[in-house]
C-alpha cells in the first residue's frame, strides 16, 4: 500500500464499496463516503466480490471450497520458508470434479506466522483440527500464542464466465482464479494483477478500452489452462496419494529430472497445456508401477 502511495495512488481505507455504474467514457463507484469515477475499475475484492457479481454476473456456486486462517505471535524467529502440510488423507473415494484433501500451509511475517488451510468439502470442525495440528508442531522454543480467531472464507475454484465488462476488469481470487488442485491463489492472483494492471495502463494511454478484452484473452491463454489441468488431474492424483502414500509418490517423482522440468515450466507459464501434457504422461505409468513396486 505505501509502494502504491509513493507511486501517486490515493489510498483510503475502511470504505466500503457498495456498487458500480457504467456510462459511455466512465465508471462512477459508490462508495459508504460519496462517490468516485474514473475511466477504469480493476475489482480485487475477493472471493465475495459484490462489484464483480454486479457487473460481471454471479459466479457459479458449485465447486467452490474453502479456507481458513489464523495468526500466531511466536517469541522465536520463524523459519523464512513455507511451510506445507497434508493434514487430511484419509479419503479414498475418487470423486468427480475439483475436489482435494484439507491441506495446510504456514507463511512466516516477521514476529508471527500465518497458517492457513484449504480444502473442498471439509467440515468447519476438521479445518479447527487441522489449524490446532499446525499449531501445536510450531517449534517448542516459539512459545505461541493466537493474535486472532481463525476466520473462515470461500475459495472460487472455478474461472468466471465474464473476466471484464465495458469499463471493469476482475483479477485474483474474485476472478474464481484459484487452484482447483489445492486451493491455492496467490501465484495467479498476482499474474492476473500484473496482466490487469498493464492492460488499463494501455487503455488509459491509447484511449481504447479495447484492452480489456485483450487482458481477458490472456488471462485465459496463460493462467486458466493451467487450472483446467489442475481440475482434471487433481482428483486422480489426490487418489493415488491417499491409496498409496505421498512419501513414496514423491520419492518416485523426484527421481525423474524431466518430468519435474516439465511440471516446472507448466507452473511458470513457459509450456502450454498440450506440451505439458506430451511431456508428462509418458511418466504416469511409471509412477504408478513404481509406487505399486514399493507396497
Amino acid at each position: 500500500m505505501k509502494s502504491a502511495e509513493k507511486a501517486g495512488a490515493h489510498v483510503t481505507d475502511e470504505v466500503k464499496v457498495m456498487s458500480a455504474k457504467e456510462s459511455t467514457d466512465r465508471i462512477l463507484v459508490r462508495t459508504s463516503q460519496g462517490e468516485a469515477e474514473a475511466k477504469y475499475l480493476v475489482i480485487a475484492e475477493g472471493a465475495s466480490s459484490l462489484l464483480s457479481n454486479d457487473l460481471m454476473g454471479k459466479h457459479p456456486a458449485h465447486w467452490s471450497a474453502m479456507g481458513s486462517a489464523i495468526e500466531v505471535a511466536t517469541k522465536a524467529k520463524p523459519e523464512p520458508s513455507m511451510d506445507i502440510h497434508l493434514l487430511s488423507l484419509d479419503r479414498r473415494v475418487l470423486k468427480a470434479g475439483p475436489s482435494f484433501p484439507l491441506t495446510g500451509a504456514v507463511f512466516p511475517l516477521r514476529n508471527s506466522v500465518i497458517l492457513s488451510a484449504v480444502g473442498k468439502s471439509i467440515p468447519a470442525a476438521e479445518m479447527r483440527t487441522g489449524l490446532q495440528r499446525m499449531i501445536d508442531q510450531l517449534p517448542d522454543s516459539s512459545a505461541s500464542e493466537t493474535v486472532c480467531k481463525a476466520c473462515f472464507h470461500p475459495l472460487p475454484i472455478v474461472p468466471r464466465r465474464r473476466l471484464r465488462s465495458a469499463r471493469a476488469i476482475v483479477i485474483g481470487d474474485a476472478a474464481g482464479l484459484v487452484s482447483p488442485f489445492s486451493g491455492e491463489g496467490l501465484s495467479s492472483a498476482l499474474m492476473s494483477a500484473s496482466l490487469g494492471s498493464q492492460a488499463v495502463v494501455r487503455a488509459c494511454e491509447n484511449d481504447d478500452k479495447a484492452e480489456l478484452k485483450r487482458y481477458e484473452v490472456e488471462v485465459r491463454n496463460k493462467i486458466v489452462p493451467r487450472l483446467t489441468a489442475a481440475s482434471l488431474v487433481g482428483p486422480w492424483l489426490h487418489w493415488v496419494v491417499r491409496h498409496f502414500g505421498h512419501e513414496r509418490l514423491m520419492r518416485n517423482f523426484g527421481r525423474q529430472e524431466r518430468l519435474v522440468d516439465a511440471c516446472a515450466g507448466f507452473s511458470g507459464g513457459e509450456l502450454s497445456l498440450s506440451d505439458y501434457a506430451w511431456r508428462a504422461l509418458p511418466f504416469l505409468p511409471f509412477m504408478l508401477r513404481s509406487v505399486k513396486n514399493e507396497n
